[in-house]
């Protein structure tokens, strides 16, 4: 503990989860400790304490990933194997593809077996964002509490959104080599077929020719 924390835990009168009186000083006063961040959080009695000990073969921490068992669960559990000698515990839907694995207090999941909306449709779920609306940062630091003590809220519109790709562009390697962001028109995709005119019309139901697969706003966001 540092020194302000060292007086924040002598200045605790009661126990943190029963709030009955802690001793001043002795083996029935210990320093409470948030279990997986290791952050400092006040006083309570040792067995209080115990009571929220997270024990690692019962109680496991989530680890979500979209799409997981398509992609990222094969290169972790290669590397994963090669820093620990815990065992590793899938469940598999073939030889492949694995739904979850387990390690130790780790459970990985794949977020998209367990989700029938695409990811775009989540985010703008759990943005609670009515349609033709935009929430303020104010207001989506109030949805996202968690995530807005670490991000400024200003950021929170783009981490609570789907990104916009140029998918069907990116069709070689030396792509990569380029220094900015393609046209608008490089974001067109054949599998989502155009829905914008050139005159700046944001409703897909315009009597313009539609050249366009994503918004100006999206474009603009992409920029971002």
């Amino acid at each position: 503990l540092d020194d302000e924390q060292k007086k924040m835990h002598d200045a605790y009168k009661k126990c943190m989860y029963c709030k009955t009186q802690l001793p001043d000083e002795g083996k029935n006063r210990v320093i409470d400790h948030d279990h997986i961040t290791g952050k400092f959080r006040g006083a309570m009695h040792s067995s209080c304490n115990l009571k929220l000990r997270i024990d690692p073969e019962t109680i496991k921490i989530p680890v979500l990933l979209c799409n997981g068992s398509g992609y990222d669960f094969h290169h972790l559990m290669q590397e994963i194997a090669k820093v620990t000698d815990k065992k590793i515990v899938p469940i598999a839907n073939n030889s492949e593809q694995y739904i979850t694995f387990s390690v130790g207090q780790l459970q990985f999941i794949d977020s998209l077996k367990f989700s029938l909306p695409g990811l775009a449709k989540m985010a703008e779920n759990l943005r609670d964002e009515k349609k033709g609306q935009t929430k303020t940062p104010e207001q989506l630091a109030k949805c996202f509490p968690i995530m807005s003590k670490f991000i400024s809220p200003n950021l929170l519109s783009l981490l609570t959104r789907k990104g916009i790709f140029p998918y069907q562009w990116l069709n070689s390697k030396t792509k990569f080599n380029e220094t900015q962001l393609p046209s608008r028109k490089d974001f067109n995709s054949d599998l989502d077929g155009y829905n914008y005119c050139e005159h700046g019309c944001e409703n897909k139901e315009c009597k313009h020719e539609k050249i366009y697969t994503i918004s100006q706003k999206d474009y603009d966001f992409a920029w971002t």
